[in-house]
Parts: C-alpha cells; sequence; structure tokens
C-alpha cells in the first residue's frame, strides 16, 4: 500500500490545478478515451466557477513529490443537505496500490465533517452492444459498501450516420401531433419572456425522470437560480443550443430540450434535459423538440458531429425516442450510494 499526503488544492496553485489535470487526462487517455478529453482551462473553472447551491472541496493525493490522484466532494447547499458525492481520480500508473481508498475514507471524514449521512457516486461499466469499458469503478464501490441505485445508459448519435431524409418525414409525422404549439430556439441564455417557465420544467426533472432508489431530493428552481445557472455556464464557457415548445394559447413552456458544448471541443456535444410537462404529454412533444434541435444544432454548429446522451436503464419511453432518431448504446453509468463511513 502507497502512502500518500492529502493536501486540499488551492485554485490559486497553478502548478497543482495542472497536477491534477495531468491525473486526469491520463485518466481519460486510459478509460474513455472516445470521450471529449478534459482541457486545463475546464479545470480551472471547476475549481472556481460553481454551480448555485454547490459546494466542493478537492484534495489531492501526493506520492514522492508527485500528485498521483484527485478527490472532488460535492456538497450541496441548497437541498440534499445529508448527500455528499465523491469522485476519485486515481493516474493509472498508480493504482491498485490503496490511494482511491485512502481518498474515500477522506471523503467520507469530509461528509461527515459536514453533517451528511449519505456516500454517493458515480461508475462506468459496460453495456451489451456498446464499447467495452474497465469495471475498476464499479468493483471499488462495491468494495466500499456501497449499494447500486440508479442505472443509466449512454447513447451516442453521430449526424454523419444520420438518414436525414428519414429524420424529416418523421418530423412531419410528429407535427401532426403537436398543433398548437411553436418552436422557440435560442443559443446560451433563455429569453426573458420564458425563464419562469424553463425554471419550473428544471426543477421538475428530478420528479419526473426514474430515479431508481437514490435517497434524492429535487432541487428547488425558480427563476433567479435558473439565470445564476447559466452565468455559470457562461463563466465555464459552455455553449447551449435549446429549443422550447410553447403552447400557443396559453404561452406556456410545454417542452424543452437543449445540447451543451465548449469551446475547446466544437465537435462532439451533450445532451442537457429534455422534459415534457406532464400537462402536455402525449403529443410528441418530445419528439419534435429533438428534432427540431437536430436542425437547430446543424445550422448554428456543423462543426457538431456527434452527441451524447444518458437515460436511465427503465426509461423505455425516452430510450424508444432517442433510437428511434439515431442514438446507439455505447455503455452504462451506475450511481451508488451509502451511509457515510467513518473509523
Amino acid at each position: 500500500m502507497t502512502t500518500v499526503d492529502i493536501r486540499r488544492v488551492d485554485p490559486a496553485d497553478e502548478a497543482t490545478v495542472e497536477a491534477v489535470f495531468d491525473v486526469k487526462n491520463a485518466c481519460w487517455a486510459h478509460d474513455l478515451p472516445d470521450n471529449v478529453p478534459p482541457t486545463l482551462d475546464e479545470e480551472r473553472l471547476a475549481l472556481t466557477a460553481l454551480w448555485p447551491g454547490q459546494l466542493r472541496e478537492d484534495y489531492v493525493a501526493v506520492a514522492g513529490g508527485r500528485v498521483v490522484a484527485h478527490l472532488c466532494v460535492e456538497l450541496s447547499t441548497l437541498e440534499n443537505l445529508h448527500n455528499a458525492w465523491a469522485e476519485i481520480s486515481v493516474h493509472p500508473d498508480f493504482r491498485r496500490r490503496g490511494i482511491g481508498r485512502t481518498l474515500w475514507a477522506h471523503a467520507n471524514i469530509r461528509a461527515a465533517d459536514q453533517g451528511r449521512t449519505n456516500m454517493g457516486a458515480t461508475a462506468c461499466k459496460s453495456v451489451e452492444g456498446g464499447i467495452p469499458r474497465g469495471h475498476h469503478g464499479i468493483e471499488f464501490l462495491g468494495a466500499m459498501g456501497l449499494e447500486p441505485k440508479l442505472a443509466e445508459e449512454r447513447r451516442r448519435i453521430e449526424f454523419g450516420g444520420v438518414d436525414w431524409d428519414a429524420m424529416d418525414a418523421l418530423l412531419a409525422e410528429s407535427w401532426k401531433h403537436a398543433e398548437g404549439y411553436r418552436v422557440r430556439t435560442w443559443t446560451d441564455n433563455a429569453p426573458d419572456d420564458l425563464v419562469e417557465g424553463l425554471a419550473y420544467l428544471d426543477g421538475r426533472l428530478i420528479l419526473d425522470a426514474p430515479m431508481g432508489d437514490l435517497d434524492f431530493e429535487a432541487p428547488k428552481v425558480d427563476a433567479e437560480r435558473f439565470r445564476a445557472s447559466e452565468a455559470t455556464a457562461d463563466a465555464r464557457g459552455r455553449i447551449r443550443l435549446h429549443v422550447a415548445m410553447q403552447h400557443e394559447e396559453t404561452g406556456k413552456v410545454a417542452a424543452w430540450t437543449m445540447i451543451v458544448f465548449g469551446p475547446a471541443h466544437v465537435h462532439k456535444g451533450f445532451q442537457g434535459i429534455t422534459i415534457v410537462d406532464p400537462e402536455h404529454r402525449g403529443r410528441r412533444l418530445g419528439t419534435v423538440a429533438k428534432l427540431e434541435l437536430h436542425r437547430f444544432v446543424r445550422a448554428e454548429a456543423p462543426a457538431l458531429v456527434a452527441v451524447d446522451t444518458w437515460n436511465a436503464a427503465s426509461n423505455a419511453y425516452m430510450i424508444k425516442i432517442n433510437e428511434q432518431i439515431g442514438y446507439r448504446v455505447v455503455d452504462s453509468w451506475v450511481d451508488y450510494q451509502g451511509e457515510v463511513a467513518t473509523p
């Protein structure tokens, strides 16, 4: 077992921030090379541009004068005050030496110090038909006594392989069920007249999406918090392309979806939220919104060639839509949770 010195990360310490990036980059190349690679700017901004209601503590494990691992402990200050979430990255050259266990123990101590009773973490594994993955994260969390609470599947669409004529036909057919709605599109920050409706939908996501057995409270989102999240996304340089379906008679936001990408990797994006207000379901608004979003992306971000999306494995309805419009399975991400464990 390797003995390490655990040190709190100072965001102003450029050498340590660069060392964290080196660890994250090595983990990316070893574990998920088809993912968007990390960037040094993103690591800097993650330490300072925090989401509303987010508190995070970052630590490095140092062995022989070298940073060999990174720990991030995330804590919410607005809801989920009983929960903590940890992310551990150990350099591939220093694994199987007990460093992860040491950092996990430290994460639990910090969670207990903050009055948290639950600890969670996420790990990746292979899924049939997807890209092979190592299962060391899954094995580690099981060994730490956590239980799998929510299995999500990641799917990817590669625009170069899409039959756009077929998608146009599907969109036209879906629009037949969505009369009385209009499309609103925008980049980055929302129009003022939509903010209240978007905040409502944002707060509903955890209520509507399958959450498995996770002990997790829905966020309390109002217009002020929504705008604060936009400000954080701006500070982090995230580019967001949005589509909303607006009910023509009432002006209400009935559905909303978006794709996000960073300035350093304009070729690869990630699906953000996709949600339909329960009062407006059954009109294929989800399908229309996602296909209209793909049209918008092709016009506004032609360099974007692939997008990843995550869905609970039990969310058969959304998975069916995603596969219908061209998404194919990549891997599985499992959320684990258990009681905070301290010596």
